[in-house]
């Protein structure tokens, strides 16, 4: 047998070479890809999302992303693509797309949030299993096998994306809770943590949406955090003994949510108005309140 030396060993590619092999892979890609900036401009497209758009490359990279969705959720991709305030957070959602023909059609596509070194922008990957032609169930009219198979199709299709949208709900509603509360030592912090917790599982068994407030949109993650434990029902004390935190920092918090939610100088209880105005998830929350 012929032995190998070491000329033949696997190398690491340099950086040329690595974006080279990157953006083979990228253009080859089966999975729709479209690249877009802060601004939502289109970046870059690979092959199979311009031959599923029916776009050309030229036709595509520059323009604005919401010149391909249908007008009224254009504001929607808007407030998603500004929820994702991590690297590498993702969030999957449902939209229209117009076509090159014209033609409107329903796709599933998932946003995701990349920081590179000199700039942030979103990879868009579309479900093509999750693909139909917009109004396609309304224009069943006979119990033909055909119209059934079409139904049955458009079932399954919605079934995997509700599934889909649960598995990342749970993800980034219970999951953080949950890790906290193993590594919480004090049996009433951890309660706490199990009440918040309840009432998630129950909002999720109601289908409450994981779709945010635009006004939400104004606050800190850490505010955001403030928020979920007020709507559940939580005290001042308590949030402050769940995020490890004093007192005075979460009323200092809490003021600051009242102000960029247009509440200062009102008297309108802070976990009533995130419960009814702006619907945070987990409706079923615990009686007590405190402004």
């Amino acid at each position: 047998m012929q032995g190998t030396d070491e000329n033949s060993l696997p190398v690491q590619p340099g950086l040329e070479d690595g974006l080279k092999l990157a953006n083979i892979l990228f253009r080859s890609a089966a999975t729709p890809i479209l690249f877009i900036d802060q601004q939502s401009l289109i970046l870059m497209a690979n092959t199979s999302c311009t031959q599923l758009l029916g776009f050309e490359q030229s036709e595509l990279a520059g323009k604005q992303f919401s010149a391909f969705l249908d007008q009224e959720q254009i504001q929607d991709f808007n407030a998603l693509v500004q929820s994702l305030r991590r690297d590498e957070q993702y969030f999957r959602s449902e939209f229209r797309f117009r076509k090159s023909d014209e033609s409107a059609a329903m796709m599933e596509l998932t946003v995701q949030r990349v920081e590179l070194s000199d700039k942030t922008i979103y990879a868009l990957y579309f479900d093509k299993n999750n693909f139909y032609l917009a109004g396609a169930e309304e224009n069943v009219t006979s119990l033909d096998a055909s119209a059934l198979k079409d139904a049955l199709h458009s079932l399954q299709r919605k079934h995997n994306r509700y599934l889909s949208d649960l598995a990342h709900q749970i993800e980034v509603r219970l999951l953080p809770d949950l890790e906290k509360m193993t590594r919480e030592p004090d049996l009433k912090i951890r309660n706490n943590y199990k009440d918040v917790l309840t009432q998630e599982l129950i909002s999720l068994s109601n289908g409450s949406s994981m779709q945010v407030d635009r006004d939400l949109l104004k606050l800190t993650p850490t505010e955001m955090e403030v928020c979920k434990y007020i709507q559940s029902g939580l005290s001042s004390k308590e949030i402050a003994g769940m995020m490890h935190s004093s007192f005075d920092t979460i009323q200092t918090h809490r003021k600051n949510i009242r102000r960029k939610m247009g509440l200062k100088g009102q008297k309108t209880p802070l976990c009533t108005f995130l419960r009814v105005e702006k619907r945070l998830p987990g409706n079923h929350a615990r009686t007590r309140e405190s402004t």
